[in-house]
């Protein structure tokens, strides 16, 4: 009997692409694959590393693949994050108030995550996208305050959009589910809580 069920595609980086930072068979996409057993396949595009700009070169993979037949999910800003809380430091130490380098930030990435959306939507039309968790252990106040803006930018922009919103804020939330080697990445746990929601937001 043929299986009529969507593959899954995952797009972004590496909460997505974390298989350096976990024993074998402990990465999202392999606990992703084994949960689907076989009602469907999964597919890895997400690159560790990657930032927004990124993403329409794992859309030409995507579109290889047959994007209109696939759902995908999508994580990606985290990096993008670790950059601008670099470019935040420097400003607030060379005298720019908070406020106002946090805000000029902000507007940025608006443009910048507006528009990976509208590239995305352009190649597929069954998109999930994902915050960026902010449980991460060791970060700090000052990290958290700017992460925090940039989850309500991707939030408000996914809800216009009318897009599922998978929350790795609330389902990442103990220090077990971040890797010991790189606690920025996800461990086996944490991959399999995303690879379990994931399976659940597909209907599988």
């Amino acid at each position: 009997m043929t299986n009529n069920n969507k593959d899954i595609v995952l797009i972004g980086d590496s909460i997505f692409d974390n298989q350096p930072y976990v024993g074998e068979g402990e990465s999202v996409i392999s606990q992703l694959k084994g949960l689907l057993a076989d009602k469907a396949d999964a597919h890895l595009l997400a690159l560790d590393g990657a930032i927004n700009t990124d993403i329409p070169a794992q859309l030409e993979a995507l579109k290889r693949l047959g994007a209109d037949n696939k759902k995908v999910f999508m994580s990606i800003s985290g990096n993008d994050f670790l950059r601008y809380r670099m470019e935040l430091e420097t400003a607030i130490r060379t005298g720019v108030h908070p406020f106002v380098a946090l805000d000029e930030i902000k507007q940025r990435y608006q443009a910048t995550y507006a528009k990976t959306l509208k590239q995305v939507m352009a190649v597929c039309d069954d998109l999930t996208v994902c915050t960026v968790y902010n449980q991460v252990p060791g970060l700090t106040v000052a990290e958290q305050i700017p992460l925090g803006v940039l989850n309500e930018v991707l939030l408000q922009q996914a809800m216009a959009n009318d897009l599922p919103i998978l929350d790795l804020r609330t389902l990442c939330d103990s220090k077990a589910d971040y890797a010991p080697v790189s606690p920025i990445e996800p461990s086996k746990f944490g991959a399999y809580k995303i690879a379990k929601a994931i399976t659940a937001m597909a209907g599988y």
